[in-house]
C-alpha cells in the first residue's frame, strides 16, 4: 500500500499556493478582458462584458482547481472570433476592433489564445490532484496518495454545470421568435455567455472526482446545443453585436 501524504506536507502546501496566485492572475486577466469587450462594444452589449466579469469574480473568489477549465473553456471558445467571417455569428470581434484586424495580428492573437487555452487545461489536469487521488486510475501504484487538500465542490458545480445549460438552452431557444421582431441580441449574447460556463464548469466536474458526473455531462451537452443555436441565429439573423 502506498503511503498517503499529510495535508501539511510542504509540497502540497506550495502547490496550494501556486493554484491561488494561478487563479488570481487569470482573474486580473479575465477582468482587463471585461475592460477590452466594454471599451470596445460600449454599454448596449454589457451581456458580452458579464461572462467575463463574473467569471473573475469567481476566479478571484474561489481556489477550486476546477476552475481552470473553465478558464480554458473561455479561452478556446473565443477563438472561434478570430476565424474569418465569424462576426456573422458571434457579433463584433473586440480584439481586432481595438487591437487591429490585420492577419498577422489576429495570428498573433490566436496564438497567444492557443497558449492560454493549453496552459490553463494543463493547470487544471495538474492542481485537481490537490481533490485527492484515492481511487484514481493510471497513477504509479507505487506513488503516494495525495489527501483531499482542497475541499472538494465538484458535486455543486457539476449541478450548477446542468442548470446553466438549462438556461442557456432556455435563452437560446427563446432567441428564435424575438428574431422575427429584431430583438434577439440579449437572448443569444445571454445563451452564449452561459453556455461557456456549462461547458467549463462541467468539464472540470467531470474531469475531477465528483459523485455527479452524469450531471456534469448533461451540462456540457445542454450548454454546446445552446452554444450552436445561438451561433445559428446570429448567423440567420445579421449578429447581435455588430
Amino acid at each position: 500500500m502506498p503511503n498517503t501524504l499529510s495535508p501539511d506536507d510542504p509540497n502540497l502546501v506550495h502547490a496550494t499556493a501556486r493554484l491561488r496566485r494561478n487563479l488570481w492572475v487569470w482573474a486580473i486577466l479575465f477582468l482587463a478582458m471585461a475592460g477590452l469587450v466594454y471599451q470596445t462594444l460600449g454599454p448596449a452589449h454589457l451581456l458580452r462584458v458579464a461572462p467575463w466579469l463574473a467569471a473573475a469574480i469567481l476566479l478571484a473568489l474561489g481556489r477550486q482547481p476546477a476552475y481552470l477549465a473553465l478558464v480554458s473553456i473561455f479561452w478556446g471558445l473565443t477563438l472561434i472570433n478570430l476565424v474569418p467571417g465569424s462576426e456573422a455569428a458571434l457579433g463584433a470581434n473586440p480584439l481586432a476592433a481595438s487591437l487591429g484586424s490585420k492577419p498577422l495580428e489576429i495570428l498573433g492573437y490566436a496564438i497567444i489564445q492557443a497558449i492560454m487555452m493549453v496552459t490553463s487545461w494543463n493547470q487544471f489536469m495538474f492542481y485537481r490532484m490537490l481533490y485527492g487521488t484515492q481511487g484514481a486510475t493510471g497513477l504509479d501504484p507505487d506513488s503516494p496518495l495525495i489527501p483531499e487538500v482542497i475541499p472538494n465542490r465538484t458535486d455543486r458545480l457539476a449541478w450548477s454545470a446542468r442548470l446553466l445549460g438549462v438556461a442557456s438552452l432556455i435563452a437560446a431557444i427563446s432567441a428564435i421568435p424575438l428574431a422575427r421582431t429584431g430583438g434577439f441580441a440579449w437572448a443569444v449574447e445571454a445563451g452564449l455567455g452561459l453556455s461557456v460556463f456549462a461547458i467549463g464548469l462541467g468539464l472540470g466536474s467531470a474531469y475531477s472526482p465528483t459523485r455527479k458526473r452524469s450531471r456534469a455531462l448533461v451540462g456540457i451537452l445542454l450548454g454546446a446545443v445552446g452554444f450552436a443555436i445561438c451561433l445559428a441565429v446570429n448567423q440567420a439573423f445579421g449578429g447581435s453585436g455588430s
